[in-house]
C-alpha cells in the first residue's frame, strides 16, 4: 500500500509497469485512509494510534 503518490512519482510507477502490477486498488491519498483500508483487509490487526496514547 502507498499513500500520497503522486504526480511524478505515480508516472514514474506507470512508466516501468509497476503500477499496473501493484494495483491501483493499493494507492491512497493519505496515511489515514491507507490505514482505515488495512485494517479492513487485516481484522486481526490491533491498532492503537500513536496520537491517542496517554503517558503515565
Amino acid at each position: 500500500m502507498l499513500c500520497r503518490a503522486q504526480g511524478p512519482v505515480k508516472d514514474k510507477l506507470k512508466k516501468f509497469g509497476l503500477l499496473a502490477q501493484l494495483g491501483e486498488n493499493n494507492f491512497f491519498p493519505t496515511i489515514g485512509v491507507a490505514v482505515a483500508r488495512y485494517l479492513e483487509i487485516n481484522a486481526d490487526v490491533t491498532w492503537e494510534d500513536w496520537e491517542d496514547r496517554t503517558e503515565a
